[in-house]
């Protein structure tokens, strides 16, 4: 069951990553002008994914060059692929038997600990500080 679920979801991530290299190549080839705009969009699938890029200062950026609501529409998509690709790659990799050990590990349980109690300034302190924390 988890197989068919995860395969789903792989098939979703490649349909929606696949129709906007289809309308990425279709904008390229007849509205040259915006290719900034695909170029926005793959470094935002990069930096809402794996890759830590700040994806802020972009979006004001962009919310210069064009009216705001382009960037922010268009940073709808890529945040969702980012989101799809972590929870598919993460999930099995987080929940696997490769990361028990960490799991038994003692900082991982006080954080873990912490953020069930306190889940507000837990995320404060893992966002302002170079550990990585995936509840």
């Amino acid at each position: 069951m988890l197989d068919i679920i995860t395969s789903k979801k792989i098939l979703l991530f490649f349909l929606m990553l696949g129709a906007f290299l289809l309308t990425s190549a279709v904008t390229l080839l007849f509205y040259p002008e915006l290719q900034d705009l695909v170029v926005f969009f793959f470094y935002l699938l990069a930096s809402n994914s794996f890759l830590a890029f700040p994806h802020e200062p972009m979006l004001i950026y962009y919310g210069k060059l064009y009216p705001v609501y382009i960037p922010v529409l268009l940073a709808i998509v890529p945040t969702m692929l980012g989101c799809l690709l972590d929870y598919i790659v993460l999930t099995p990799l987080l929940h696997g038997k490769y990361a028990e050990k960490f799991r038994k590990h003692s900082i991982y349980k006080k954080s873990a600990f912490y953020f069930n109690k306190y889940p507000f300034f837990t995320l404060i302190v893992f966002a302002v500080s170079p550990m990585p924390f995936y509840p």
